[in-house]
């Protein structure tokens, strides 16, 4: 028999869960305030003042994912890296790639790391080397973007980037099972859409672990009357939920260099017809890992620290690709340890 307990929780569950969603939508352009200074193509550059009185530190360049909306580093209020970055006094630029168009089928990585980039640092008003921070696939547009520039970056930061896409984990086993050429036709697929269309990349990632997709909103749910977890949850499934097409060269190449022939790894990355030595980063790196990440693995992300020339250290966190970064922890584990290793 049902209680009238439960009625009335699961009533209350509902009109959170609805008062949630009504907050996230006027939260898709992120939670802090916010300039664009500069275009390229779908992609934006953003800017974020810092907050309170006192010197102003080296600029932060954070580059997102090209498979998610930007907002990922700036979800709500509280847990916004952006904005912990900003309350320690650095101002913070954040690139935005937008939703490409068919017509931006061609956009390769040479697009991201050798021209979009250099054109958003010509705009930051700063003279001399930023700092650049990258999360997941912004990450490795990051790496290729100091090893091809190397002055013009003071001290190197990657999130759950990927570096060896042929580590010895089980879950990027499993990736780089799925895009075998037998089992992942990625040409006709690029060729039938021009861009990888989002939703067919997502089911990728969810396959991985598939019964914990299903379990999640039902989960969710449970939880959904207490206020905070339901803002979170909704926040971040509001997101997660609103991916962008992959230009379809970029694609291809993702998966036939890096995940096939881990080329970035090895040595054997071209940009615009020159191999990308990782030797050429000389300056401090910082890897930030997550143990339960099964985008990017610990020991596919702690790779780079083998390649490159400069001081290197490793943070390693508890949780997940997107938890460690975005979760109610993540100022005081993540965010505040990277606001003072970039000013040490």
């Amino acid at each position: 028999m049902i209680q009238l307990q439960d009625l009335t929780r699961f009533g209350k569950r509902l009109k959170e869960s609805a008062r949630a969603t009504a907050r996230a939508l006027t939260l898709l352009t992120g939670a802090t305030p916010h300039e664009v200074i500069a275009r390229r193509g779908p992609a934006r550059l953003r800017y974020y003042a810092p907050r309170g009185e006192g010197p102003t530190r080296t600029p932060v360049l954070l580059v997102t994912p090209i498979i998610n909306r930007f907002r990922v580093v700036d979800l709500q209020e509280g847990t916004s890296l952006v904005q912990s970055l900003c309350e320690a006094g650095i101002p913070v630029y954040v690139v935005d790639w937008g939703q490409p168009s068919r017509i931006d089928a061609g956009t390769d990585w040479e697009d991201y790391a050798l021209k979009t980039l250099p054109r958003f640092r010509r705009a930051i008003p700063h003279e001399g080397p930023l700092d650049l921070v990258g999360y997941c696939l912004g990450g490795t547009i990051s790496t290729l973007y100091a090893a091809s520039f190397p002055s013009q970056v003071r001290k190197l930061v990657t999130l759950n980037t990927p570096v060896d896409f042929h580590c010895q984990e089980p879950h990027m086993d499993l990736l780089g099972a799925w895009v075998q050429p037998e089992a992942f036709p990625v040409d006709r697929l690029t060729e039938a859409f021009g861009n990888m269309p989002f939703g067919l990349i997502s089911q990728g990632f969810n396959w991985q672990r598939p019964t914990g997709t299903a379990q999640k909103f039902t989960k969710a749910f449970q939880r959904s009357d207490e206020r905070a977890f339901a803002n979170y949850f909704t926040v971040l499934e509001s997101w997660n939920q609103d991916g962008v097409d992959v230009p379809g060269a970029a694609y291809r190449r993702l998966i036939k260099d890096l995940y096939r022939e881990n080329r970035l790894y090895e040595g054997t990355f071209r940009l615009q017809g020159r191999v990308v030595d990782l030797g050429r980063i000389t300056c401090p790196v910082l890897v930030v890992t997550s143990k339960h990440d099964t985008t990017a693995p610990p020991a596919s992300a702690r790779a780079l620290l083998e390649r490159v020339s400069g001081p290197g250290e490793e943070l390693a966190l508890k949780g997940g690709h997107l938890g460690a970064i975005v979760g109610q922890k993540a100022p005081g584990r993540l965010h505040a340890p990277l606001a003072e290793w970039l000013e040490s």
